[in-house]
């Protein structure tokens, strides 16, 4: 098992004045915002500040430090070649028949499936929120000779 902590655009509600993450939804916040004196309904993560009004707020802490362990399926390839007294008749010496994916599937924590836990592994690395999602590639594909 491994975590991270992430950081900075991660972890920042309204970073530079823009839009809220879909997962700081599950928030404490007040029953009734205009009412500083109304309860407090609990959630997952910690009260909505602004960046200016944070002060502590993103501390190393269990909020924002995420079990990453992960299991990949990364790469698949199947083929089949095609026994060639099926198609000498057609004027084809080979057929291959393939198909490749990668970056087929990753099982790990929801909050971690919007990121690449591989990356946030590598010690060093700048994990500010600014990557790109983890690309998936699949292929179909043909091998002919004639």
């Amino acid at each position: 098992m491994f975590s991270a902590r992430y950081d900075h655009a991660y972890t920042t509600m309204f970073w530079q004045e823009a839009n809220l993450p879909a997962y700081f939804m599950d928030r404490w916040h007040k029953a009734d915002p205009f009412n500083p004196d109304s309860e407090w309904i609990s959630g997952k993560w910690p009260a909505m500040r602004t960046v200016d009004q944070a002060g502590l707020l993103y501390n190393d802490s269990d909020a924002w430090r995420v079990d990453c362990s992960y299991l990949r399926l990364k790469n698949v390839s199947i083929g089949y070649t095609i026994p060639r007294r099926f198609i000498q008749k057609a004027g084809l010496d080979n057929l291959r028949i393939f198909f490749d994916a990668s970056n087929v599937y990753t099982w790990c924590k929801e909050f971690a499936k919007m990121f690449d836990p591989e990356k946030v592994s590598r010690a060093g690395d700048y994990d500010a929120g600014w990557n790109y999602p983890l690309m998936k590639t699949y292929n179909l594909g043909f091998n002919i000779s004639f």
